[in-house]
């Protein structure tokens, strides 16, 4: 299957692609990812893409530009045709492998570029203003207008594909009535069928646009907390089922609150052998339960007495959650004790 590939220039400024293939591919700094990137501010793995069923999910790992909107660490969008992904100073397009997108570099004489690709690079002055001319042969040609940031005004349009579906009679020339027209319905319809290509991917939850995740929950009856990061959503949604069956249970409920807080709990039972709990009644059981998690930056600047005040705030914020979910999980004629604690997330170790 063809995910659709990523163009970019390198330091040096030669054009580099790279194919995405199915599973995971990663870019950043260290030689051990599939597309090195150099530059102060690019992560030893700076960015992780997915691809699977004709769809590929990038998550952020270090700060990145998608579109000119930020993704912070952790967070994930779904690619699409022609988005321009910001690494510090690179900027990686995304496009459909039988596509050739990206030109030579501009030069100050009447040789057009193959294709212009805007915000990529800057248009030299000499020859910002300029119509310019690519002539390729009676049938292919391209004239724009550069501009000194490097967009274009486009004048005429390499042959629309769907001349292929008219008689001999439409396919001379370029630049004619008939071409410009089915050029306009070819940027409209293109995307739109490539994304019927994929349709199978809006209803896996795994990876669906951010925005279908509440629908794709609505079918198996289940309303997604939105402060739960996307890829527990994401778990959950494809996990109901199984979480159906297990509804009620020990094990239905440890897995409910391991996808939904990170954490493996601990769940104590009346009888358990080992246990340093109380004695517990009949029908009662005791949750356990140390969620790791990362403090806000601006909390890290308050003083440790104000810091303790907001970690106990988010720690009654997220227990009322979790008695939520522990009341429509449990068996209803049980009660059960719930002991949360916040515990500070391990660094990720960076290499030197």
């Amino acid at each position: 299957m063809d995910y659709g590939k990523l163009i970019w220039r390198d330091a040096s400024g030669d054009i580099q692609t790279w194919k995405l293939r199915a599973g995971l591919n990663t870019i950043g700094a260290s030689e051990l990812n599939d597309v090195v990137l150099s530059g102060a501010g690019v992560e030893d793995t700076h960015v992780e893409i997915r691809c699977k069923q004709g769809v590929c999910q990038l998550q952020a790992i270090g700060t990145v530009e998608l579109n000119h909107s930020e993704l912070r660490a952790g967070e994930t969008a779904q690619l699409h045709y022609n988005d321009r992904i910001r690494i510090d100073a690179t900027v990686l397009r995304y496009t459909y492998s039988d596509e050739e997108r990206v030109p030579p570099k501009p030069l100050p004489q009447a040789v057009l570029p193959e294709k212009w690709e805007e915000g990529i690079w800057a248009t030299p002055p000499e020859v910002a203003g300029k119509i310019w001319r690519g002539d390729r042969g009676a049938s292919n040609t391209w004239d724009i207008i550069l501009q000194p940031s490097g967009s274009f005004v486009e004048l005429s349009h390499m042959p629309s594909e769907y001349l292929q579906y008219l008689p001999p009679l439409y396919h001379q020339g370029a630049n004619d009535l008939v071409n410009n027209l089915l050029l306009a319905f070819e940027m409209i319809l293109k995307p739109i069928e490539h994304m019927i290509d994929q349709i199978d991917g809006y209803f896996n939850p795994w990876v669906a646009p951010e925005a279908m995740l509440p629908w794709l929950a609505s079918w198996v009856a289940m309303v997604i907390d939105p402060e739960l990061p996307r890829e527990r959503q994401r778990e959950l949604i494809a996990r109901a089922a199984e979480l159906y069956r297990a509804r009620g249970t020990r094990l239905g409920l440890r897995e409910y609150l391991r996808i939904y807080t990170g954490a493996e709990p601990t769940i104590i039972e009346p009888g358990d052998p080992g246990s340093d709990s109380p004695p517990l009644a009949p029908n009662c059981f005791h949750v356990i339960l140390e969620v790791p998690e990362t403090a806000p930056e601006e909390e890290r600047l308050l003083d440790p007495a104000k810091q303790a005040e907001a970690r106990e705030r988010r720690r009654q914020a997220l227990e009322a959650r979790l008695r939520r979910l522990i009341e429509a999980e449990k068996p209803a004629h049980t009660r059960y004790y719930l002991t949360l604690a916040l515990v500070p997330s391990q660094p990720h170790a960076s290499s030197a």
